[in-house]
């Protein structure tokens, strides 16, 4: 129970760290500074027994070279550094010649430094990680830290990721490699990028493989055999036993560089408006590409702009255009840095001088409409085309204006190309002449304005009299049996001014009387609607007067006057009084879904119409259309015989049997 127990707790432990390690992210470099010129370097004493190989430099300090025992030191007189058989590489110690006692002291400090970097991080991805021994586990790169010590048994650990990731482990007492154990790396993962701060003692056990940048705040010991690519630091001594020492493997960082500009260095001849571009050899961080880090000077003076990047392309635009003939000298210092944080090596520095400024002054080659032109359209824009680039802030309201007589002409201006337009607001008045006028405002790029005003004239065209008809209404010209609740429309033949439609232009009588209404416009029909359902069997005349107009003014040639007869006075309505034989009941049931049942009576044998009608009075199903004999019907109505296809709503059912006429209404409901 307790070993099942203990794999659970394991396993949950594991699922801990793989989601933490999704999570975590590589940390920066710890920087070494001069310290990274040193494979062994300790403040008190460097000691080997037995054949020890070590690769790269070796220093002390503050102690003197006789506190590095076992290898054999050869000075020659007067020498900056001894060497060693043991050594592939120079041994440095305080006592040497200049410069190397100041060089170990700046190294020392910077190893002192580096560590204190390496303990201060802060943020851990992880903290107290498998309690402290890292056996048989694989690591990724991240910030790890530990209250305790550190042990890695026979079985190793793996640390794995890129070959530029990095890995800080904080280790707050000893690290302790057993004999036999193998840090191995995978993926890429470089023994430059690991280190390992340890506030306590560091020890490699025998024949253990070791990988990183050992900081040690006191001693690093090397069992017998023991072997460590990477660089031993230790504040204190470094003790070794036979073993093999080799620097790391540096990690080639190729940094980011300029590969073009435009303009060119030492170009002549750039326009004044010109925007001022570099491209980079790769992608670089867009937030360092600032005003701060790419700049523009003529001479000791600082041009303005707005800097922009996109791609691996960064652009300078300037506020404003810049001086002709003038020499201009373009910077991206070294706070420009690629997305991994590499800066360029050095300020890229290069300069262009602009072209001189132009001796003729722009003028207007043509104009759109022409001058004194006639019969211009009234929705025209107006154009006006330079002999060259214009500098387009000066093309604006207040040097390109239109007037009508002294009343100006509202719109908007704009200028692309070599082309300047002005649009009206709307549209310019009929048969009216109109002044243009281009002012000295205007100036090309080089700032050279327009020697005179620029003024033409045009003027538009007559306004087309076309008087407005009426199409179509509803009901037609001496219609009978219209429904009493009807809604009078006329439409016309162009869109009307809404204005003039009203009750004083749009009229319904019964003889002399005027019948009361709402009258409504949209789109170009007009509408009446009676206050109260009209009289039966009775004859209205409709008139819509010379006083409705179309929107541009013009009104019917003569009053349009119709007229229709409403129902017979026999037609009843749901819950008027039935005729003693013929009759229309209410349909059953209602509301219904799918199908209904529409019982009437006939007093004597007739020709029987039965229709259903929607709310529009639109014809939505025949259900009886004949002669039939005096008596009682039922006719169904519902999804075999028109329902079907019918939306939800309110209907209307109509029996008309001889003189007899008779609507009610049903509700559909799906």
């Amino acid at each position: 129970m307790k070993h099942k127990l203990n794999n659970l707790i394991m396993l949950g432990l594991v699922r801990m760290v793989t989601a933490s390690a999704a999570l975590a992210s590589s940390p920066s470099t710890v920087n070494l500074g001069s310290a990274g010129n040193y494979v062994i370097l300790a403040k008190t004493g460097i000691s080997t027994t037995g054949t020890t190989h070590v690769t790269g430099d070796m220093g002390i300090s503050p102690a003197a070279a006789s506190f590095i025992t076992g290898f054999s030191l050869i000075l020659p007189a007067s020498s900056a550094f001894s060497t060693s058989t043991l050594v592939t590489g120079k041994v440095y110690a305080p006592g040497y010649a200049s410069p190397t006692p100041a060089n170990l002291t700046t190294a020392v400090l910077d190893m002192q430094t580096a560590y204190t970097d390496a303990a201060g991080r802060t943020l851990p991805d992880f903290t107290e990680l498998y309690s402290g021994d890292l056996t048989g586990k694989t690591l990724v790169p991240g910030l790890y830290k530990w209250g305790t010590g550190v042990q890695i048994s026979a079985g190793g650990v793996t640390i794995s990721g890129s070959a530029t990731d990095v890995w800080i482990f904080q280790i707050a007492q000893n690290l302790t490699v057993a004999n036999n154990a193998i840090v191995s790396l995978s993926g890429g993962a470089q023994a430059s990028n690991i280190f390992w701060q340890v506030a306590g003692q560091a020890t490699l056990g025998t024949t253990a493989q070791m990988k990183g940048i050992i900081l040690s705040q006191t001693q690093i010991s090397m069992n017998t055999g023991a072997t460590l690519e990477g660089r031993a630091l230790a504040q204190t001594a470094v003790t070794l036993i036979a073993n093999a020492v080799t620097q790391p493997v540096p990690v080639v960082v190729t940094l980011p560089t300029v590969t073009s500009t435009d303009p060119l260095n030492a170009a002549t001849g750039v326009t004044l408006n010109k925007q001022i571009a570099a491209t980079f050899s790769t992608a670089m961080d867009a937030s360092t590409i600032t005003a701060s880090t790419f700049t523009l000077m003529q001479g000791a003076a600082s041009v303005s702009g707005v800097v922009s990047y996109s791609g691996s392309t960064a652009i300078l635009t300037p506020a404003s255009n810049l001086l002709p003939n003038t020499l201009y000298t373009a910077t991206i210092t070294t706070g420009a840095k690629n997305a991994a944080g590499d800066a360029l090596a050095n300020d890229y520095v290069w300069s262009f001088t602009t072209a001189a400024a132009v001796a003729t002054p722009p003028v207007i080659t043509s104009t759109d409409p022409l001058n004194l032109a006639t019969g211009v359209v009234m929705n025209k824009h107006i154009t006006a085309m330079f002999s060259t680039a214009m500098d387009a802030s000066t093309i604006t309201a207040s040097t390109v204006m239109v007037k009508q007589g002294t009343t100006s002409v509202a719109g908007t201006v704009s200028y692309s190309g070599t082309t300047a337009t002005f649009i009206p607001a709307s549209n310019l008045l009929a048969n009216m002449l109109y002044e243009v006028t281009f002012t000295t405002g205007a100036k090309d790029l080089a700032g050279n304005a327009l020697t005179n005003n620029y003024v033409w004239s045009f003027t538009t065209a007559a306004a087309a009299i076309i008087p407005p008809t009426v199409n179509s209404i509803d009901p037609l010209n001496i219609a009978t049996g219209v429904a009493m609740n009807k809604q009078i429309t006329a439409t016309f033949s162009t869109a009307m001014d809404a204005s003039t439609i009203t009750t004083s232009t749009f009229m319904v009588k019964q003889g002399t009387t005027a019948v009361p209404g709402v009258v409504s416009y949209s789109g170009t029909t007009a509408t009446f609607v009676p206050a109260s359902n009209l009289k039966a069997n009775t004859l209205y005349t409709v008139t819509i007067t010379t006083g409705v107009k179309d929107v541009t003014g013009n009104a019917l040639t003569n009053n349009m006057v119709w007229s229709f007869t409403t129902i017979a006075s026999g037609t009843s309505v749901e819950n008027d009084a039935a005729p003693q034989i013929f009759s229309l009941s209410q349909n059953y049931p209602n509301p219904f879904n799918p199908s209904t049942m529409i019982q009437y009576s006939l007093e004597n044998a007739t020709r029987v119409s039965l229709k259903v009608y929607n709310l529009i009075g639109v014809e939505v199903a025949t259900l009886v259309s004949g002669r039939q004999e005096a008596g009682s019907y039922t006719v169904p109505f519902g999804i075999h015989n028109g329902s079907f296809n019918l939306a939800s709503g309110m209907y209307f059912y109509r029996l008309e049997a001889g003189s007899f006429v008779s609507t009610k209404k049903l509700i559909l409901l799906k």
